[in-house]
């Protein structure tokens, strides 16, 4: 199975509806959940579900995640572990581009934008 299979699957009420992309730990899906409507659920990659160190790493980013109320990160709203040993993080949903994307289409950022986005 793929990650992009986990489309239409739903995780603790997070219904999968896009891939997303990938990282180095984790695929991203946008999801829909009747509590917290449209949100960026992580899910850890299968080569990594069996590495425990991995796994605390990712609970570590979840866990840091709620402690943290700024209007420029996003929300952490929920993580665990499924039935099936699918490590997920769900996140608010922050709509456009990935900075990088961005950065590689508009070049250096003026130092006033850099100041904003922080």
């Amino acid at each position: 199975m793929t990650q992009q299979d986990l489309v239409g699957r739903t995780i603790a009420g997070y219904r999968l509806n896009e891939y997303i992309g990938e990282g180095g730990t984790a695929t991203v899906y946008r999801a829909e959940s009747p509590d917290s409507g449209t949100a960026a659920v992580k899910v850890l990659r299968p080569r990594l579900s069996k590495d425990s160190n991995a796994i605390t790493r990712f609970f570590r980013e979840a866990e840091y995640g709620k402690r943290i109320s700024h209007p420029n990160v996003v929300q952490t709203y929920d993580f665990g572990e499924t039935d099936d040993h699918l490590y997920y993080l769900a996140l608010e949903w922050a709509p456009g581009e990935p900075l990088a994307t961005f950065a590689s289409r508009s070049g250096p950022l003026a130092p006033q934008l850099v100041a904003r986005i922080i």
